[in-house]
């Protein structure tokens, strides 16, 4: 079992002892390749229950720890190694549906790290992926800029891994670009109004509030330039970015039932009409 503060939540607690703004080690080609393939199996496996039989064996090869603590398993880097690779969680066993969450900007957007966190540690959430370096540690620190990146490579091995998944980042604003309480976008995606519609209505009765707005209602908060949600919308696959004010990101992590709202809301966004094909994953394809 995990020995961590009860205070943060185990997600959390993993990733906050592990920021930095600094010593952060872009992964190499083959070691993407190796890291992408292991988050892809643990996920194929996950909602089995299960984790493969070399799994721990590989995360070694690429020096971080696989640790299951529950019906949670947690891939991330020794604290005596830290290269910015972040930490990756994984829920096993059923769930209604598949949604992934990332914080790829905890340090810089601040609570977004905790939010993600302790919405993982509900239970009802497939996967967590939180970044532990600052987006400006070094070129190409940013995650959400480069899909060269660990959290990059995390998001195509969790797509690989996941049938039907759907993505969800959280950011976070000052004010300086709107005074709207949240924002939505899917990036340089195409989903329809009717989508956006249903996006902005969910995500309004999440946090509790009415100023949802689009991306294109604020072009600076649209994400289109964002790695994770170009990738993923060249495969077709469903990715929401979602910018949050500070007010909102108070509430959410100061508050378990307030994350337990939002946390509904997005299974709700997630599922499918009846009579909707749902996506194989893309190892499948």
């Amino acid at each position: 079992m995990l020995a961590l503060n009860p205070a943060h939540g185990a997600t959390w607690e993993l990733a906050y002892v592990r920021q930095q703004d600094t010593d952060y080690v872009l992964p190499s080609r083959a070691t993407r390749a190796d890291y992408s393939a292991l988050v892809a199996d643990l996920a194929a496996a996950a909602p089995g229950g299960s984790i493969p039989a070399d799994a721990s064996a590989r995360a070694l090869q690429l020096d971080l720890l696989l640790v299951q603590d529950g019906q949670a398993v947690f891939l991330f880097e020794p604290l005596e190694h830290l290269r910015g690779a972040g930490v990756v969680a994984l829920r096993l066993g059923p769930l209604s549906e598949e949604v992934v969450l990332e914080a790829p900007h905890p340090l810089a957007d601040i609570r977004t790290g905790a939010i993600t966190g302790g919405l993982f540690d509900r239970g009802e959430i497939r996967a967590a992926v939180i970044a532990t370096v600052h987006r400006r540690a070094g070129p190409d620190a940013d995650p959400a800029a480069s899909q060269t990146s660990w959290l990059g490579s995390a998001t195509e091995g969790l797509a690989r891994g996941l049938d039907d998944a759907m993505f969800v980042q959280l950011h976070g604003f000052d004010g300086s670009s709107t005074d709207a309480d949240a924002v939505i976008s899917a990036g340089t995606a195409q989903p329809g109004h009717e989508a956006y519609t249903l996006a902005v209505r969910h995500l309004a009765l999440a946090i509790g509030e009415s100023d949802v707005r689009t991306g294109e209602d604020v072009p600076a908060l649209a994400a289109t330039r964002n790695a994770q949600g170009r990738w993923l919308a060249s495969r077709g696959l469903r990715f929401w970015h979602v910018e949050l004010s500070e007010p909102v990101r108070s509430m959410l992590g100061g508050s378990e039932a307030a994350r337990s709202t939002f946390a509904d809301q997005l299974l709700l966004l997630a599922g499918r009409e009846p009579g909707v094909a749902r996506r194989r994953r893309l190892s499948r394809l």
